[in-house]
């Protein structure tokens, strides 16, 4: 029951944080900070995966806070703020995992906007919703 409530809250600040970066190219840090506050809730009362892997999940985002700064916010530093808010939610596996189905995902958009769009400079693509994408696949498979 707790993992579901887990994945519920993070399910919901995903969604709407997909919906900011969508329409505005940003993301609410005062959302972010409230679920990284629900999360360690329940990692002192419930503790469903173990502070370690989630810590370890959280890792993966600093590494695109890495690629943020080396590639001057070609992905956002709240792309990275996201990621890092997600994989201590899901822990280290289940976030490779949903990156792995983000980034399939994304790809298959990208293809899809280079060969529609005439402009290919003018293409920028927002991470978030892909990632909330991954999450949907986390949950179904």
């Amino acid at each position: 029951m707790e993992k579901k409530i887990v994945f519920g809250i993070l399910f919901c600040v995903l969604l709407l944080e997909s919906f900011l970066d969508l329409k505005k190219r940003e993301i609410s840090l005062r959302l972010c900070l409230l679920g990284i506050v629900f999360r360690v809730l329940f990692l002192i009362f419930y503790q469903d995966i173990s502070w370690g892997n989630a810590l370890l999940g959280s890792t993966l985002g600093l590494c695109f806070f890495g690629i943020s700064f080396l590639t001057r916010e070609k992905i956002g530093y709240g792309d990275g703020f996201m990621v890092l808010l997600t994989g201590f939610y899901l822990g280290l596996f289940a976030m490779i995992r949903l990156l792995l189905y983000s980034f399939i995902i994304l790809f298959l958009v990208s293809v899809l906007l280079y060969v529609v769009v005439k402009n290919k400079k003018e293409i920028r693509i927002p991470y978030i919703p892909f990632l909330f994408l991954g999450l949907f696949l986390e949950a179904l498979l």
